[in-house]
């Protein structure tokens, strides 16, 4: 997953997408374990995630014209596959931080 993504994003789309995570954790997290482990996955090992919190962030939120799809539209990353690693960079390194 490329970091560099993450970094550059705005303050306007990083609260979007934090706004989201209380949704995306209780729907899609809805066992602590699974929680947990995203948590502890390494950095370098979060693309184990692309095929299926990936694929559910870019077939139900990251829709075209959708606003946070505009947003990263507008910050320049212009691909779903990015919008969504983005996503779940910023998410896991929430977690970390909250250590």
């Amino acid at each position: 997953m490329n970091r560099k993504i993450y970094e550059n994003l705005d303050k306007s789309l990083t609260k979007t997408i934090m706004e989201l995570w209380t949704d995306i954790r209780e729907s899609v997290f809805k066992e602590n374990e699974s929680l947990a482990e995203f948590k502890n996955t390494k950095p370098d090992e979060l693309s184990d995630y692309h095929y299926g919190l990936g694929l559910y962030l870019r077939n139900n939120i990251l829709i075209p014209d959708s606003e946070i799809y505009l947003k990263f539209i507008e910050n320049g990353i212009l691909q779903r596959d990015d919008m969504s690693s983005a996503m779940l960079i910023l998410w896991h390194t929430a977690l970390q931080k909250n250590n």
